[in-house]
């Protein structure tokens, strides 16, 4: 069975009055795979995908991802 997840979503906010870049670490279970992405992404472990993510002063960024896992 290949279950699919929904999209995550996930809000980052900036109240610096500079611009900042958020490591943004997602554990994701057994044999993954992204499906989609609105951001670069990294596989940094076996069940961990990371984003790095700029975020303007004083602004906000959404991160959006789609996986397919295996268990």
């Amino acid at each position: 069975m290949i279950p699919t997840k929904p999209a995550f979503e996930i809000s980052l906010r900036n109240h610096k009055k500079e611009d900042v870049v958020v490591k943004v670490v997602e554990p994701i279970p057994g044999d993954w795979k992204m499906l989609s992405s609105s951001h670069e992404f990294a596989k940094s472990e076996a069940f961990t995908a990371e984003f790095q993510v700029p975020v303007q002063k004083d602004g906000e960024t959404k991160v959006t991802y789609r996986v397919r896992m295996r268990y």
